[in-house]
């Protein structure tokens, strides 16, 4: 027999591990933009010294 409290472990449990799993996706994501970011500014620069020479 699972008691109340066993319960509301198990769900908090459940609770912080779909916390940790978006944490980690957003911080995938965050990753993900940094990158594109960086290459977006490289392209620029290219694109301004290719225009200098």
């Amino acid at each position: 027999m699972t008691t109340n409290s066993t319960k509301a472990t198990k769900k908090a449990l459940q609770n912080k591990s779909s916390q940790n799993k978006s944490t980690r996706e957003n911080e995938g994501e965050k990753q993900k933009l940094a990158i594109l970011r960086n290459q977006k500014l490289e392209n620029v620069r290219t694109i301004r010294k290719e225009g200098l020479d």
